[in-house]
């Protein structure tokens, strides 16, 4: 429970930040963001050095790249969608992929 609250104090103080600073003006910053959060899986795969998770965790960073790409182009709502999306498989990661580094 504490993980998930964590997740969201920092996902609002992201976003607050971007506001405060005026960063969220330019089209890439959430885009940005979904890319890097969802790079966070392969280096704790890395770091937990399991070759196993590295695989399925590259898969899934390249699904959220290709959505946050898409989304910068496309429509940022993309974006939007991605990045709960991606708060979705926060909770679920677990049960899809075995990554003893998170």
């Amino acid at each position: 429970m504490m993980a998930f609250l964590i997740g969201i104090g920092t996902a609002l103080a992201v976003g607050a930040f971007g506001t405060f600073t005026g960063l969220d003006r330019e089209r890439a910053f959430y885009p940005t963001a979904l890319v890097v959060i969802a790079s966070y899986y392969i280096l704790f795969a890395v770091m937990s050095g399991s070759l196993l998770a590295l695989g399925p965790e590259l898969l899934l960073f390249a699904l959220f790249a290709a959505v946050a790409a898409w989304g910068f182009r496309r429509d940022l709502r993309l974006v939007i969608a991605g990045l709960v999306a991606h708060a979705v498989m926060d909770f679920f990661h677990g049960g899809i992929v075995s990554n003893p580094g998170v």
